[in-house]
């Protein structure tokens, strides 16, 4: 397993040398929890010979896998930035996940030395092998218990992102007048307060009103793509639940970061907005806003809910586009594609709304196809909130 692959460098490298080795029959698990990740490592690993039966990408945070999957080997640069309780919960985890014999190898920043020695003591794991570079070190270390891979792991209950080590904070917000509660995690923005761009948002919706058409069979659908740990989303099911409006029966959660997702899907359930049905959610990993294609990596993530039908209403933060193309991103007119994602999505009558900083919202509504009329305009603290309905009926 290569643990937060990023680009997806040390699988593809392990993949490689492991294979020249002779080593084998050999399966590496690339993960992150960031869409676009698993999407360059997917591209990286194709362009240098390796496919699916060799190296598979995954949307997942650090260590999790099906339960009672035990590795080789795990390699990871593990990410300084992501907090001390997560760090110490890869040192905890990794060696118990272990076969008989196998090897964590840990890249950390070189500050981080004496904690990662006191961690892996406290958990008897063994250290067979410490290098120093100029900035980094390398541990490799095992399970403490010889031949033991430790106790197998129970399936965690979802959303896995409530685990302890990811819980940053829990607090109750308010905007324009519509309150509720989120809990917050280490690994995913917006752990303090909601963003310029939800505030924007939320101030211009709450001056529009919530009018929503339904669709063929008379549903009520939203998509909210890149909602962050779940600020908007939550507000928006609270807002529409104190104007006295029925919640959508499909709500569609999108975004690249997992955590993220699932901390959102999490404070949603938690207020109540699902239970006996009243809302159905899906969350579904993607970078752009279309239909992402389905996602055998996570079966139980595939966003099976829209089908053909469109939704009414879809609100989207999209981060600023690259300035130059990628695997996941390979077009030059990023805001063009967006257009095209909302004629696709969106129902004749029903209402996008859209949040950047105030210089990509003028670049995305430079590019307003034909069809959809502007139905607001809120700048706010650097931000700027743009609503349009889709025309015709």
């Amino acid at each position: 397993m290569d643990a937060g692959c990023g680009v997806g460098v040390l699988g593809i490298c392990a993949a490689q040398a492991l294979t020249r080795a002779g080593v084998g029959p050999l399966l590496v698990r690339s993960q992150d929890r960031d869409e676009l990740a698993r999407i360059f490592t997917q591209e990286n690993a194709a362009r240098n010979g390796l496919g699916p039966a060799l190296l598979r990408a995954h949307t997942e945070a650090l260590l999790d896998c099906p339960p009672g999957e035990r590795w080789d080997l795990i390699l990871s640069n593990i990410p300084a930035k992501a907090g001390l309780p997560v760090l110490e919960d890869f040192v905890n985890r990794s060696a118990a996940l272990l076969s008989p014999g196998g090897r964590v190898m840990l890249v950390a920043v070189a500050t981080l030395a004496d904690f990662f020695r006191t961690r892996l003591r406290e958990a008897a794991a063994t250290i067979l092998r410490e290098e120093a570079g100029t900035e980094h070190r390398v541990f490799v270390y095992t399970s403490g218990a010889a031949g033991n891979a430790g106790a197998p792991e129970q399936a965690a209950p979802e959303p896995r992102v409530w685990r302890p080590c990811y819980l940053r904070s829990s607090a109750r917000y308010e905007m324009e007048g519509v309150g509720y509660r989120i809990t917050a995690v280490h690994g995913a923005a917006e752990f303090d307060r909601p963003g310029g761009a939800a505030e924007a948002a939320a101030k211009l919706l709450s001056r529009l009103g919530p009018l929503f058409p339904t669709g063929k069979k008379g549903e009520f659908r939203a998509l909210i793509h890149e909602g962050g740990q779940g600020h908007f989303p939550l507000w928006f099911l609270e807002f529409l639940k104190k104007a006295g409006q029925a919640l959508p029966e499909l709500l569609v959660l999108r975004g690249r970061n997992i955590l993220a997702l699932e901390a959102a899907q999490g404070n949603i359930a938690a207020a109540g907005h699902t239970t006996g049905g009243a809302c159905r959610l899906c969350v579904s990993p993607g970078v752009v806003l279309n239909r992402p294609p389905a996602r055998p990596d996570r079966p139980d993530q595939i966003d099976r809910g829209l089908g053909e039908q469109r939704c009414a209403f879809i609100a989207a933060f999209p981060p600023a586009p690259p300035k130059t193309a990628s695997p996941a991103s390979p077009i030059i007119d990023p805001y063009r594609e967006l257009w095209d994602s909302l004629e696709a999505l969106l129902l004749p009558g029903g209402t996008a709304l859209l949040a950047f900083p105030a210089a990509e919202a003028d670049r995305f509504d430079r590019k307003k196809i034909a069809g959809f009329s502007r139905l607001g305009d809120l700048k706010r603290r650097g931000f700027r909130a743009l609503a349009y309905q889709r025309q015709g009926y």
